[in-house]
């Protein structure tokens, strides 16, 4: 299960990240997250002190981070001493919404790493995204452009978030092409 999310949350973005990372841990699921400070590391505290695992995804050097002891797998995708670079950012990103069964969004501006990396996963449609109703302008602007809207207060389980279903509309009938 995948969180994204804002450096600097509020309250709800705060809620919410937390409630995912206990929710992860109590479903069974390994937390991806990227240990960035801000929503990221809220829902792994969280998550590690239920008991589960965070897979965390680093976008420098290993060296930069603190071990968090039992529970936390590190990834990088090239070197582990590689230093930080904004390309390393964006992938990380894409990793983390890739490598997720479901992506949840905690907090976003219209700017910026959690911006970027779901706005693309809608597009490309690497993982269901869900956002927080109240997680800011950004979460608003992706539930306009396809992202699953969750209110905190029913977030009562990960496994039962589903997208929300369309109906089909037929792009082809057969019959169109008869000629009578």
């Amino acid at each position: 299960m995948a969180l994204v999310g804002s450096r600097e949350l509020t309250a709800s973005g705060r809620a919410f990240a937390r409630r995912v990372g206990e929710l992860a841990a109590r479903e069974g699921y390994v937390l991806i997250s990227g240990n960035a400070r801000g929503a990221d590391q809220c829902a792994q505290e969280a998550c590690l002190a239920a008991g589960g695992a965070v897979l965390a995804v680093l976008p420098d050097s290993l060296a930069e981070h603190k071990p968090e002891g039992e529970g936390v797998l590190y990834l990088c995708r090239d070197g582990w001493s590689l230093p930080f670079a904004p390309y390393r950012a964006l992938d990380r990103n894409r990793m983390i919404h890739a490598l997720g069964e479901k992506t949840l969004a905690a907090q976003s501006r219209l700017t910026g790493g959690t911006w970027s990396g779901s706005e693309e996963n809608l597009r490309r449609g690497w993982s269901p995204l869900f956002v927080n109703e109240e997680g800011g302008p950004g979460c608003a602007q992706l539930i306009t452009l396809g992202a699953n809207p969750v209110r905190l207060c029913e977030l009562e389980s990960l496994a039962s978030l589903q997208p929300l279903m369309l109906p089909l509309q037929p792009v082809f009938r057969f019959e169109d092409e008869v000629e009578s």
